[in-house]
């Protein structure tokens, strides 16, 4: 009895059904707009101070406690913050070591000198200022000489210097290992590689998975090899010393 009437209802429910539709795309949209403004702002303030200023306050807390006499409690307290999720990120890490270095400096404790340096050393792949830390942190004094010369410290710049040798001389034999954020051989021996381990952050490693790919060199370096010079002629090898330092002048030419 009415034709008309009945096509104007399929209408206005089509139309019905439009509008929900684009509301709920709103809606889910917004919802995950939402979700990841939660994720891009991150905490980083605790009791009204931001965790830049905590650890600046920690630090120079851990330095009082060093003039005091007290190294053991400040060197708990910054091994603490180190694992620490909320100074995972990779600035904050060399903050908190280089404080540990100067602490360990200020009360004579060379072998946490070189342990924190040799941390710098392998998360700065092929880059000389860990080394030149290592160097003016040890530069005089008989305990800091006997840590100069240990045998850990040696293996570990002279697998730096190899690795170092194999980048200029055949790079296409390396790797990049993505979690340890560094170069390898393809064929490393297990007992190095164990060494290595040692040495290496999983934590700050899982905090920066986007990092890319460090640059290969493709000039030789003569620092480590000056380093490792010296390392033997305070072990009063010279003439392996002799061989370091000829090395080294050839890697200047080229």
């Amino acid at each position: 009895m009415f034709p008309r009437s009945r096509p104007k209802r399929d209408n206005q429910n089509e139309e019905d059904e439009d509008r929900m539709a684009s509301r709920l795309n709103l809606d889910l949209e917004q919802d995950s707009l939402s979700k990841k403004s939660a994720k891009d702002r991150a905490v980083d303030v605790f009791r009204g101070v931001s965790f830049t200023g905590w650890l600046r306050i920690i630090m120079q807390y851990c330095f009082v406690l060093t003039r005091r006499g007290q190294f053991e409690l400040a060197e708990e307290v910054l091994r603490h913050v180190l694992v620490s999720n909320a100074y995972q990120a990779r600035q904050r890490q060399d903050s908190i070591r280089i404080a540990l270095i100067a602490c360990a400096i200020l009360d004579q404790r060379p072998t946490i000198v070189v342990e924190q340096a040799r941390k710098l050393i392998t998360v700065y792949q092929f880059n000389n200022e860990p080394q030149r830390i290592l160097i003016a942190v040890l530069s005089s004094g008989l305990r800091p000489t006997d840590a100069f010369i240990t045998s850990t410290l040696q293996k570990h710049l002279f697998r730096e210097m190899k690795l170092a040798d194999v980048a200029v001389r055949t790079p296409e034999v390396l790797r990049w290992n993505a979690l340890n954020k560094r170069y390898a051989p393809t064929a490393t021996v297990k007992g190095e590689a164990d060494d290595d381990a040692d040495d290496v952050e999983l934590g700050s490693a899982a905090a920066e998975k986007d990092s890319k790919a460090l640059e290969i060199p493709t000039k030789y370096n003569p620092i480590l090899v000056a380093i490792y010079g010296q390392i033997c002629i305070a072990a009063k090898s010279y003439q392996s010393a002799i061989c370091e330092s000829q090395s080294t002048h050839l890697a200047r030419s080229f």
